[in-house]
């Protein structure tokens, strides 16, 4: 059976909040192709993830909401004249890395954008 991952990647902005977010479009896809495929999802913005608990520890509101793990970057040329800290939020390259060393290799990847 074809093996497929499915990749919720980081956001580098000035700022991200977690309101609930989901990769719907990926999640839409791996529905879509059910039975066809075996489906491995790797979500960077998954504040709440296995792989998040051994970075920081994840603070939620009463609803579920929250701040992601997020890491301070230099901001892209184009907006280095904005006087705002750049970051990149979501999980830490190195679980990804680690995630792949214990789940791959497959056969194809999506990324959603």
């Amino acid at each position: 059976m074809l093996r497929i991952l499915l990749v919720n990647p980081p956001v580098y902005d000035f700022a991200a909040y977690d309101f609930w977010l989901r990769p719907y479009g990926l999640l839409s896809i791996a529905g879509y192709l059910r039975g066809k495929a075996s489906f491995r999802l790797f979500d960077y913005m998954d504040r709440r993830s296995r792989l998040a608990r051994s970075t920081k520890a994840v603070v939620s509101d009463a609803w579920g909401r929250g701040r992601f793990i997020e890491q301070r970057i230099e901001p892209p040329a184009v907006f280095s004249g904005i006087p705002r800290r750049f970051r990149r939020f979501g999980l830490p390259r190195e679980v990804f890395r680690g995630f792949l060393a214990e789940v791959g290799p497959f056969d194809v990847v999506l990324v959603q954008t």
